[in-house]
């Protein structure tokens, strides 16, 4: 999970942590890697042995430098590896104009929403499934 270092103690983020619970989605947030190593490198084997990665928009992470560098190297890995492992949650308030030039063309869920519990379930069945069928199509 991308996001600001900020936005932690935030309803959506706390909402977002219930939520990969509540759906035993495993996450790694930054703050959780290991000590000692480069933070770019951290972050960039963090990428590899992940199957998705999921930005939270808020105000905080378009003024957060490290948000900007971790959202791009996302986003080259999902064009390397050809997948669909980017996806987005924008915070109540955050406006499409807000959201950063690079993850506008792919999937994003709005935190504002009424709907937004039972899409991100479906959202996390769906890169399940996605998972499931590249592990069986490369012999996993």
């Amino acid at each position: 999970m991308v996001h600001s270092e900020h936005d932690m103690e935030d309803r959506l983020y706390n909402d977002l942590i219930d939520n990969l619970n509540k759906n035993n989605v495993s996450y790694v947030s930054m703050h959780e890697l290991p000590m000692g190593v480069d933070v770019f490198k951290n972050f960039e084997n963090m990428l590899e042995n992940c199957w998705w990665t999921m930005c939270l928009l808020s105000p905080n992470f378009l003024t957060d430098v490290w948000c900007d560098k971790r959202y791009i190297q996302a986003c080259e890995r999902a064009v390397r590896k050809q997948d669909e492992s980017v996806f987005y949650v924008k915070a109540k308030g955050f406006s499409d104009d807000d959201i950063p030039a690079g993850l506008k063309g792919i999937s994003g869920l709005d935190h504002s929403s009424k709907f937004f519990k039972s899409v991100l379930r479906s959202t996390f069945k769906n890169l399940r499934e996605k998972r499931t069928e590249r592990m069986s199509s490369q012999g996993m």
